[in-house]
């Protein structure tokens, strides 16, 4: 902990709203969790950004810059942030624990073998990788690295308490949106509310191709260092120009097609483990041996 945030780390107890931190992992319907919290009045979400990347990028800015990401003049209100990048990472594990102990953690399940090509597409598209999807699947780095649940789950768990940890199926939301959105809330720690039926059918952050990867980066790059200073105004201003589509790409990729069976199918082998404990630690099956059973039998 940073010597000049000792007096404020007695603070963050006494929100009285409570804490909650969504941590994903990525690609596991984070935006659209989001999108449903902004509609909650009971919910100080960061101001002007979605994730402040505050616990594992910018830790450095030290509490008194993360706060000031939240409007906090309502104490009751409870302090929330959406942040998929912390989902595999140690050190932001424990550093949330050190600022908020009683914080809950929001973890979402989606099926292995689609998160992780979604998460290779959409890291692609952002300029952090430019190689191939199975020569980027390494288990010590994304986007691999966050479908391991089996690894990452139980360290949350062992952190904040089994009773404080909360699971999500992103299956719910493809076939009962409003189901979905009543367990976001109930996970969160606020009252459920109706959210307009618009937004149930909202799809967000959907994966693109970059029309160059070095531009793609250099934009990437530039994005996080306006992050880091806090410069959302000129970040939202950016998000809702053309120049976003030109960079980034607008052509939608699915991660349900553009793969062969057998790269699935290696994929699901991968992760065998993670859907195992899925499974049986919080009851959410998905069928793995759907990828593994298409692929081509050997000769």
């Amino acid at each position: 902990m940073r010597v000049d945030d000792t007096k404020m780390a007695g603070m963050t107890s006494a929100f009285s709203g409570g804490v909650t931190f969504v941590v994903g992992p990525e690609k596991t319907a984070t935006t659209f969790i989001q999108a449903l919290l902004e509609q909650h009045e009971d919910i100080s979400l960061p101001r002007g950004i979605k994730e402040t990347f505050f616990f594992d990028r910018f830790f450095e800015n030290g509490l008194k810059w993360y706060l000031a990401r939240f409007d906090l003049s309502c104490p009751s209100r409870r302090l929330v942030e959406v942040a998929p990048s912390y989902f595999c990472e140690d050190e932001a594990i424990l550093r949330i624990k050190a600022y908020f102990p009683e914080a809950r953690i929001v973890l979402c399940a989606r099926d292995l073998v689609d998160r992780t090509i979604s998460h290779h597409q959409h890291m692609r598209r952002y300029g952090y990788i430019n190689t191939p999807l199975m020569k980027s699947l390494n288990p010590a780095v994304r986007p691999l690295i966050s479908s391991l649940y089996a690894q990452f789950c139980p360290k949350w768990e062992a952190a904040f308490g089994a009773e404080r940890v909360s699971m999500l199926d992103m299956a719910v939301l493809k076939t009962d949106p409003a189901r979905f959105a009543t367990q976001v809330f109930e996970a969160v720690g606020v009252k459920v509310i109706n959210v307009p039926e618009a937004l149930l059918s909202m799809r967000a952050n959907e994966a693109a191709q970059p029309r160059n990867f070095f531009i793609a980066r250099l934009a990437t790059i530039v994005s996080n260092k306006f992050k880091q200073w806090g410069f959302y105004s000129l970040l939202e201003l950016a998000r809702n120009s053309p120049i976003r589509k030109f960079v980034f790409g607008s052509k939608k990729v699915s991660a349900d097609k553009g793969v062969d069976d057998d790269v699935r199918a290696e994929i699901a082998t991968m992760l065998a483990a993670d859907y195992a404990f899925l499974a049986e630690h919080y009851g959410i099956e998905y069928p793995v041996s759907v990828h593994i059973g298409a692929a081509t039998p050997p000769h």
